[in-house]
């Protein structure tokens, strides 16, 4: 059957390549990633391939996603210099344990539909294939990629998790936060604000890890509180020097509360669903942060 890994080398074959400086311009990767070719040698080397490792497809009320679960963090870090980064050798920031990848051509899926176009007795492949494109959904893949360790490098300690517990809800967060952006920039594409999409991810993936999102945690997360901002929180990841980080960490604290309030209503009255939760949130996002879009 082969690995997980073995079987997305099969769909994108520049898997197969070392990374190395330069490569993204070099005539074997854009022969694989622009013309669909294959190197001479398909044998995967240089990743671990963890038995642990899943691929799976899930559906959003934008579109399924697939989500490709590393376990090994050398597989994750090699991955993602292959498949984002083209291959080059990009230092991959330790806090970096997830990402989505919109728009991966498979030629796999082309090769597929022109064996059953010339089989069906059709010849004129050049105009078949420029109507086949036409339609992006035919011929590029979405995927999410997450790895393993504690979310937002938040200790354990620090929840009220068991060690094996807080890393479980941590993988679920990963999923349902990148899930998040997806679906906002798919359904929602003029509502963009960095933070606020940092803040409503977190909550998605907190509302599906834990079943509950709680407002202590969610603050924990981002580093804030009604007192202001903790040195290391992640908020300043979303800041530039100018912004008065204290005041924003005491406005993110007070809006993580209402967003508490909000979700807890909406569960008792109708449920877990963390899609329509999501949604509801950000048809509210003016109401609820506007001055963070000013």
């Amino acid at each position: 059957m082969g690995t997980v890994l073995e079987k997305m080398a099969q769909r994108y074959s520049q898997l197969y390549l070392d990374p190395a400086g330069g490569m993204s311009e070099s005539k074997i990767y854009k022969d694989i990633v622009l013309r669909g070719k294959k190197p001479d040698v398909c044998e995967l080397h240089g990743f671990l391939c963890s038995p642990m490792d899943r691929l799976y497809k899930k559906a959003t009320p934008a579109g399924d996603v697939e989500i490709l679960y590393l376990r090994e963090r050398k597989d994750f870090e090699r991955f993602i210099r292959i498949m984002i980064y083209k291959c080059e050798l990009t230092v991959i920031p330790e806090n970096m344990r997830a990402a989505i990848i919109c728009g991966i051509t498979n030629w796999r899926k082309i090769e597929k539909y022109q064996m059953q176009y010339f089989l069906s007795g059709n010849w004129d492949w050049v105009g078949e294939f420029k109507r086949f494109i036409d339609e992006k959904s035919n011929y590029l893949d979405t995927l999410i990629i997450v790895s393993y360790g504690e979310y937002s490098n938040l200790n354990y300690r620090n929840t009220s998790y068991s060690k094996e517990d807080w890393l479980n809800i941590s993988l679920q967060i990963r999923i349902y936060h990148e899930f998040t952006h997806y679906i906002c920039r798919k359904l929602y594409p003029n509502l963009i604000n960095v933070l606020w999409d940092e803040i409503l991810a977190d909550c998605i993936g907190l509302l599906n890890g834990t079943g509950h999102y709680d407002a202590s945690l969610a603050k924990a997360l981002l580093g804030v509180s009604s007192e202001g901002f903790t040195d290391g929180g992640r908020l300043s990841n979303y800041m530039d020097e100018k912004t008065d980080i204290f005041a924003i960490a005491v406005f993110v604290a007070n809006l993580i509360d209402r967003i508490a309030d909000i979700t807890a209503d909406y569960i008792r009255l109708q449920g877990m669903d963390c899609f329509a939760i999501l949604m509801k949130l950000e048809e509210r996002s003016w109401e609820l942060c506007g001055e963070l879009f000013k």
